[in-house]
């Protein structure tokens, strides 16, 4: 894996990617413990980008969870994070993705026909892929180790 990131490199962006990845630790302090510094896109954050899917209030509720996980599992957390580094991964990919969708805030459509049409061909289509590539890697987490709590696994 260093490997490819050495080749893909670019060293224009070096020093905006370095000083950006501090701006994002002294945000997320939590990151100055990961063994790895592959969180640049949650830079996003940072420079207030508006984000359709994000809530301040989960996320704190979310980090807190982490952080009660990182003291009391902390191995299971860790072999958890790393088997699903991926997915996870992806899950941030797809609702930056989805972000960028135009019809968020109005369907303009001339007709109701149009309107059932671009509910089908646009709509339920993201919705699936938010509720199963978006939130189920994020659910999963907390799923599995509510189980673990509760001996079920």
């Amino acid at each position: 894996m260093d490997n490819i990131r050495k080749i893909w490199h670019n060293p224009l962006l070096k020093e905006t990617h370095e000083r950006r990845r501090k701006e994002i630790i002294i945000r997320f302090p939590e990151l100055k413990e990961s063994s790895h510094d592959l969180f640049l896109s949650l830079y996003k954050y940072i420079e207030h980008i508006p984000e359709r899917f994000y809530s301040e209030k989960t996320y704190n509720k979310y980090l807190r969870y982490l952080g009660q996980l990182n003291t009391t599992h902390r191995n299971s957390l860790y072999k958890y994070l790393n088997k699903y580094e991926k997915q996870i991964n992806k899950s941030f990919i797809f609702m930056a993705e989805e972000n960028k969708n135009k019809w968020h805030d109005t369907i303009e459509a001339a007709d109701d026909y149009e309107k059932i049409r671009t509910i089908d061909k646009d709509l339920i289509p993201t919705y699936l892929r938010i509720i199963e590539a978006v939130y189920y890697p994020l659910i999963h987490l907390i799923a599995v180790f509510s189980r673990k709590k509760r001996e079920k696994m």
